[in-house]
């Protein structure tokens, strides 16, 4: 978690280098490193959703921020990204503290897709799911993320098999 957390620069590294696509992110300013930012999306554990928005207003959070678009086509994405995660549109109209953890983390996932990053980072993407969610959440996650570079983190080597092309084990830091 420390890791994807210094990739996004969410906190800054005591030593050493960070680079992404080529490029050194180790001093760059907030200004520099928000088009870096934009190529990237986040799953976090939690699931880091909004509870005083709708999971509507959750996932058209970000493409309101990065702007651009009328109500008509976020509505549209919106939409498309909730039956992506296999939720309904009326969905849409739930706060956050009335979704299963599951739905919590499938949210999280449609909302890191909106902005269709080339790197989607999920931290213990399964974190918090009850026994039968986690095998449908990366079969899931697997067919929503077709042609995108997964960075996870995870203990469940059940989920990091389903997921994985390749894998890194990180012992003792």
């Amino acid at each position: 978690s420390v890791t994807l957390r210094l990739l996004i620069g969410l906190d800054p590294p005591d030593s050493g280098s960070i680079r992404f696509d080529g490029r050194e992110l180790v001093g760059l300013s907030e200004g520099e490193l928000l088009p870096v930012r934009r190529r990237i999306a986040m799953l976090f554990q939690s699931g880091a959703l909004f509870d005083s928005m709708s999971v509507f207003d959750n996932l058209a959070f970000p493409l309101r921020e990065r702007g651009g678009l009328a109500e008509a086509e976020i509505r549209g994405i919106v939409h498309a990204k909730l039956a992506q995660v296999e939720l309904e549109p009326s969905h849409g109209r739930l706060l956050p503290a009335n979704l299963s953890g599951g739905m919590v983390k499938r949210v999280s996932l449609a909302r890191a897709l909106a902005l269709s990053p080339d790197l989607l980072i999920l931290d213990e993407p399964t974190a918090g799911m009850s026994h039968s969610e986690p095998s449908r959440f990366v079969e899931l996650s697997r067919e929503v993320t077709v042609g995108k570079t997964l960075l996870t983190v995870e203990h469940d080597m059940g989920v990091v098999f389903g997921l994985a092309d390749k894998i890194a084990v990180l012992v003792y830091g």
